[in-house]
């Protein structure tokens, strides 16, 4: 498996390790209290290569949820958007404007 080295480097902590990454992406390196958590220069080291690789799978999957939070962001704008004008039409017939 492709991340047994990470398995094996964070033991224990592979989960929260990842967990971390995945939600923080690039910035987990200045997760508060990351010197309790990473134990080692081994496990920082292998956390800032992880974290500047855009191909390693953790980064890819916060990315993706980046992307879709991003995606669904817009999305509500434009719907809120598309919402307002109606809304501001009768608004303006209502004074007796068109």
């Amino acid at each position: 498996m492709a991340l047994e080295k990470e398995k094996k480097v964070f033991g224990k902590r592979y989960e929260l390790i990842e967990a971390i990454v995945v939600m923080s992406g690039p910035t987990a390196m200045d997760t508060p209290m990351l010197d309790q958590i990473i134990t080692t220069k081994q496990q920082l080291k292998l956390l800032s290569n992880i974290v500047s690789d855009q191909k390693h799978p953790w980064i890819r999957e916060y990315n993706s949820r980046i992307s879709s939070i991003d995606n669904d962001i817009r999305l509500s704008w434009e719907k809120n958007l598309n919402v307002k004008k109606p809304l501001q039409k009768l608004s303006g017939q209502a004074c007796g404007r068109k």
